[in-house]
C-alpha cells in the first residue's frame, strides 16, 4: 500500500527517441513500476503524450507526465530540453532521501579524496625514488670494490714486473734473488713468489722452510705458466691451491725470456686474507653482503662471511651472472633473496658483487619516506574526524 503524501505532486520526464506507440505505451509503464520507488518524490500527475512528426498525440491518463520525443530535426531542441530536465530530476532525487550529516559527510569526503590520491602518488614517487637511490648505491658501492682490486692487483702486477728483471734471477743466481725478494715483499706474509723451471719445477718459493724439498707446481698454475709463455702477457689466475702452502691461492704469471727463449717462470703469489682486508676497508654497511669471486664462481673473500668459505662456490644466482655488470636478484648461500650488484675488475676474470637482502631494501626505502605516509595518514583522518564532528554539531542542532 502507498505511503500517503504531503508534498505537492512532481513532474518526472520520460525522453524515448526513436520509438513506436505500442512500445513507448509499454515503457512507460515499465518505468513507473520500476522508478517511482526510487526517485524519492511524490506520485506523478496527469497524462502522457507522444511526439511524432510535429503532431502530439495524446494517450489515456496515467499517473504521471511523459514526454516521448521522436528524432525528428525540428524538435532536437525540445528533446535537449527534456533530456536535460530529466537528468536534474534524478540527480535531486537521489540526494533527497539523506539526512544533512550524510550531506555534509560526502562534501567532505569529495574534498578529501583529491587529496589523499595526490598524497599517495607523492608517496609512491618518494618510495620509488627511495628504491633507486638504495639500487644506486649498490652499484656504486660494487664498483668502488672493483676499482680496489684493480688497484691491489696492479701494485703486485708492478712487483712482480720489477722482479722479473732482476739481474741476479736472469743469471739464474737465485740466492741474492730470493734475499732481494723478501726485502720488497709485504710483512702480513700473505704475499710471496715463486720461481720454477718452464716444465714446472719450483726452484724457489718464499713459503718453503729452508731445506725444504721443492714440489712441481699445481697442474692448474702450469696452465697458466704456459699461458703466460704463448701469450708473452701476464696472466692472473682462479684459486687454486698451493702445493707448498696447502692454502687457497691466486697467481700473478709473469712469463721471463733469456735471449728470446723461455727461461723461468715467476709467480706472485696472493692469499684471500689479502682481498677480505681490502673488503673490511671499504666500511660496508653491517647489513651488506660484499664479495669476490674468480672465473670459476668461487668465493676469494667474502664479508661477512656467514656460511661461505674461501674457495666454496658462490650461490647458483651469482655463478649464472658474474660475466654480467647490473643489479640482479637471486637468493644467498643461506636462501635469503638478495638484489646484487655485480662490477668487473678489468685485470681479471673476478666478480665483485655487492648485495643486499630484498626485504632489507625495502624497509630502508619505507624508512625514507615514513614521514610522508604518517603525515598523508593524518591528513585523511582529520578530514574524516572533521565531517564527522560537524555532522553530529548538525544533528544535533534544534529545528
Amino acid at each position: 500500500m502507498e505511503r500517503p503524501c504531503s508534498r505537492p505532486p512532481r513532474v518526472a520526464h520520460l525522453v524515448l527517441v526513436g520509438i513506436d506507440p505500442v512500445n513507448a505505451v509499454q515503457l512507460i509503464r515499465t518505468f513507473w513500476t520500476t522508478r517511482r520507488g526510487n526517485l524519492g518524490v511524490c506520485p506523478y500527475v496527469l497524462n502522457s503524450a507522444y511526439v511524432k512528426y510535429g503532431r502530439l498525440l495524446l494517450s489515456r491518463k496515467s499517473e504521471g507526465t511523459f514526454f516521448l520525443l521522436s528524432p525528428a530535426p525540428q524538435h532536437s531542441r525540445v528533446t535537449r530540453g527534456a533530456a536535460k530536465r530529466l537528468a536534474d530530476l534524478q540527480r535531486c532525487a537521489a540526494l533527497s532521501h539523506l539526512s544533512i550529516s550524510a550531506r555534509l559527510i560526502l562534501l567532505v569526503l569529495a574534498l578529501a579524496l583529491p587529496l589523499n590520491l595526490v598524497i599517495v602518488g607523492v608517496i609512491w614517487s618518494l618510495l620509488g625514488r627511495a628504491n633507486e637511490v638504495q639500487r644506486t648505491s649498490l652499484l656504486y658501492a660494487a664498483r668502488s670494490v672493483a676499482a680496489g682490486v684493480d688497484a691491489e692487483l696492479s701494485k703486485y702486477v708492478a712487483l712482480a714486473e720489477a722482479l722479473s728483471r732482476s739481474p741476479a734471477l736472469l743469471a739464474d743466481n737465485l740466492d741474492p734473488f730470493e734475499a732481494e725478494v723478501r726485502r720488497v715483499l709485504p710483512a702480513a706474509g700473505d704475499a710471496g713468489v715463486v720461481v720454477s723451471h718452464i716444465d714446472g719445477q719450483q726452484l724457489m718459493n718464499t713459503f718453503a722452510q729452508p731445506g725444504q724439498p721443492l714440489p712441481y707446481r699445481n697442474p692448474l698454475a702450469m696452465m697458466a705458466q704456459r699461458r703466460a709463455f704463448s701469450t708473452r702477457s701476464i696472466v692472473i689466475t682462479d684459486l687454486l691451491r698451493g702445493p707448498v702452502t696447502q692454502d687457497l691461492i691466486a697467481n700473478i704469471e709473469v712469463p721471463i725470456f733469456k735471449g728470446g727463449q723461455p727461461f723461468r717462470g715467476l709467480a706472485f703469489i696472493m692469499r684471500g686474507r689479502e682481498f677480505l682486508r681490502l673488503l673490511s676497508a671499504h666500511d660496508i654497511p653491517r647489513n651488506w653482503l660484499a664479495a669476490i669471486i674468480d672465473g670459476e664462481g668461487r668465493f676469494i673473500a667474502r664479508v661477512p662471511q656467514g656460511n661461505a668459505q674461501v674457495g666454496q662456490y658462490a650461490s647458483q644466482g651469482w655463478r649464472a651472472t658474474k660475466h654480467q655488470t647490473g643489479l640482479f636478484e637471486f637468493p644467498s648461500l643461506e636462501g635469503d633473496p638478495l638484489i646484487t650488484a655485480n662490477a668487473q675488475p678489468s685485470m681479471s676474470s673476478w666478480t665483485v658483487g655487492v648485495a643486499v637482502k630484498k626485504a632489507e631494501l625495502r624497509a630502508a626505502a619505507w624508512s625514507t619516506v615514513r614521514w610522508a605516509v604518517m603525515l598523508g595518514a593524518g591528513l585523511s583522518a582529520a578530514s574524516l574526524l572533521l565531517a564527522w564532528r560537524l555532522a553530529r554539531q548538525k544533528g544535533q542542532r534544534p529545528a
